[in-house]
């Protein structure tokens, strides 16, 4: 705002100001009331109401209007003034004292409402002016009052809308963790087809493995496969036994690693196929709540079924570990505001 409005601005509040603006009758009404709200001094009451009367419709410049102002006028608003005055000051004291106080302000309270002044002429032209400034002020607090409610509209709709904006940014946190763990869900879901993949891949190479190790003994043990000269010495049979022997233990190791193999791939498959299973069902039970306390308490666990190794039936000594620290170390992210997914 610049000088000349902010001169303007306090020269139009000026103008609208009546002898009135400097007391609160209202407070001073409540200064005449006891704990029962009864009256203390009816003669108070009496006076507030012929006091606000007066000074409002008298403007506070009032001076200015008249070359040389009224002796008696001037008298009237500053015992007037003096008064009210003296009433506001009971304020701070007790419901005794006040009413002490105010009682003995009747004879002053009578004295000058039955006042008389002579000046009439000029009293009747001040409170024409006074009542169009109270007019002028009445018109204000309407639109005042209009601007507040609207202010008020406005701001329960911010409110609602804050609250909606709450609501949705609730939802897509929880979107975001549905998505996130749709993701996670879905690389544990690949990892276990590649495993399952090389599963049969160790399948096949074992069964080949077996039947050869089979055919080979029987071949072996039949004479189909190197079989042993006629003749042949003690150090001849060793040698040809000795052979054979290599050659069937070899294939029996074989055969082992790829059962080993294939069960090692088979038990990372269903394990990793038991964690996608339990993140899309730990997305599925927080859909069905909003308590934090049940969405910890499902994280943990599906945290504990994602990092505990389990049986699966082709590793029948899974190793096992301590999952506690896992588990301590996501409620500390749950509670720390990191979201869980």
């Amino acid at each position: 705002m610049t000088d000349l409005s902010k001169v303007t601005s306090e020269f139009e509040a000026r103008r609208r100001e009546t002898l009135a603006d400097d007391f609160d009758f209202q407070a001073l009404r409540e200064m005449n009331r006891d704990s029962d709200g009864s009256a203390l001094n009816d003669q108070v009451d009496l006076f507030l109401d012929w006091a606000s009367a007066l000074l409002r419709r008298i403007p506070k410049d009032w001076k200015e209007y008249s070359k040389q102002p009224p002796a008696d006028l001037h008298n009237l608003f500053e015992e007037t003034a003096k008064l009210l005055q003296s009433i506001q000051s009971v304020s701070s004291q007790t419901t005794g004292a006040r009413g002490a106080h105010l009682s003995n302000l009747s004879g002053r309270i009578q004295g000058l409402m039955a006042k008389t002044v002579n000046s009439n002429k000029e009293l009747l032209f001040l409170q024409m002016i006074g009542e169009d400034r109270s007019s002028e002020a009445g018109i204000l607090r309407a639109r005042l009052s209009v601007s507040l409610s609207n202010m008020e509209k406005t701001l329960n709709e911010s409110r609602a809308n804050a609250s909606k904006l709450q609501e949705m940014a609730e939802a897509s946190k929880e979107a975001t963790a549905k998505i996130a763990a749709s993701g996670r869900a879905r690389v544990f879901h690949n990892e276990g087809k590649g495993y399952e993949d090389a599963a049969r891949i160790w399948l096949v190479t074992t069964a080949v493995l077996a039947a050869l190790l089979t055919f080979l003994a029987f071949a072996f043990a039949l004479g189909w496969l190197l079989p042993l000269a006629k003749g042949a010495d003690a150090g001849q049979l060793a040698t040809h036994l000795f052979s054979k022997a290599l050659i069937l233990f070899t294939l029996g190791a074989a055969l082992t690693f790829s059962a080993k193999q294939y069960s090692a791939n088979r038990h990372n498959a269903v394990q990793n196929y038991h964690r996608s299973s339990a993140l899309r069902t730990y997305r599925a039970l927080l859909a069905a709540t909003r308590d934090e306390a049940v969405h910890e308490a499902i994280l943990q666990q599906a945290a504990q079924a994602i990092f505990s190794p389990s049986d699966t039936g082709y590793s029948k000594h899974a190793a096992q570990y301590d999952q506690t620290p896992i588990v301590q170390l996501v409620q500390g992210m749950t509670k720390d505001g990191t979201p869980p997914a």
